[in-house]
C-alpha cells in the first residue's frame, strides 16, 4: 500500500500509538496519509497499560526495514518519551 501511494521521494510521517480497546491492548504504527492515520503494523500486548522499550522496538524495527528506502519522521505521544528509545532511533537511523 504505501509503495502505491507514495514516491520514494515522499516523506513519511509515521505515527506510534498505543489504545485500548475492551480488553485488548494494541501497540500500533500508522501512516499519515491525507489527513488520516493508516495502521500498516501492530502488535497486541498481553498485559494492561504502557508499552514498553522492547515492546515498541518490535513493532518500530520492522516498519523501518520495510520503509528504509523513504525519509521517515516518527511522531508519538508522550507514552513514548524514554530516553533509550530516543538514543535506539538515532542509532539505526
Amino acid at each position: 500500500m504505501v509503495e502505491k501511494v507514495f514516491s520514494l521521494t515522499s516523506e513519511l510521517i509515521l505515527i506510534i500509538d498505543r489504545t485500548q480497546w475492551q480488553n485488548t491492548n494494541i501497540l500500533m504504527i500508522s501512516v499519515a496519509c491525507k489527513n488520516r492515520a493508516l495502521p500498516i503494523y501492530w502488535k497486541i500486548l498481553d498485559h494492561k497499560g504502557a508499552s514498553n522499550l522492547i515492546e515498541q522496538q518490535a513493532v518500530i524495527r520492522p516498519v523501518l526495514r520495510l520503509l528504509k528506502r523513504y525519509k521517515i519522521i516518527i511522531t508519538a505521544d508522550r507514552e513514548f518519551h524514554s530516553i533509550f528509545l530516543s538514543h535506539w532511533l538515532k542509532k539505526i537511523s
